[in-house]
Parts: C-alpha cells; sequence; structure tokens
C-alpha cells in the first residue's frame, strides 16, 4: 500500500492510498523476485506511473521504468532518480505532464 501525497490524473475510490500488485513476493520461507519488477521500501517518496492489470488492479506502468524515487538536493529542489524520469527535476515533469494534459 502506497500513501499518496498528490495525483495528477487517476482518481480512487481511496484518495489517500492506492495498492498495487507487483510480480513476486514471499510465502513462509520463499521467496520469488521478477527480474525488473520495481521495489518499495519503507519511507521512499516516489513517482509511481500507474497502469491496470487485465483484472483491474493497479500496476507500475512499464515495471521498474515505471517507478523513479525522489530525492532532495541541497538547495531543496526535487529530482528524480531512476525509472525513465531519472535525472529529471520534478518541475520538469510537473511542467511536461501539465502540457501533454495529464
Amino acid at each position: 500500500m502506497l500513501p499518496i501525497l498528490a495525483m495528477l490524473a487517476m482518481t480512487y475510490a481511496h484518495p489517500d492510498q492506492l495498492v498495487v500488485r507487483v510480480p513476486g513476493g514471499t510465502v513462509r520461507d520463499f521467496t520469488s523476485e521478477m527480474e525488473g519488477a520495481p521495489k518499495f521500501h519503507k519511507g521512499d517518496e516516489v513517482v509511481a506511473f500507474i497502469a491496470r492489470w487485465y483484472d483491474g488492479v493497479a500496476m507500475v506502468a512499464g515495471y521498474a521504468e515505471g517507478l523513479s524515487k525522489v530525492k532532495h538536493d541541497a538547495l531543496g529542489n526535487l529530482l528524480l532518480e531512476g525509472g525513465l524520469a531519472d535525472g529529471m527535476p520534478m518541475s520538469d515533469l510537473a511542467r511536461q505532464l501539465g502540457r501533454a494534459g495529464k
């Protein structure tokens, strides 16, 4: 479950959280991991591009390519790390999405 801090284009039944399905997982002492699957860690601040599985459950679009961690530089600027938006300032992403009507 991801807490939602801001949303640009979609709405969900619970606007403060989102459950996404990620391939892999652990049952008892057996762990399965899929190469390229997005990985979340408690406390991470991320930008995730969300799509849906065939059954309608939310997923990260493009697996790890659709997930970027938000990093704060020394001046307080927000920069994206990882995924297709790697190295992009958050302000540039917001501007590009605004132009695209998202």
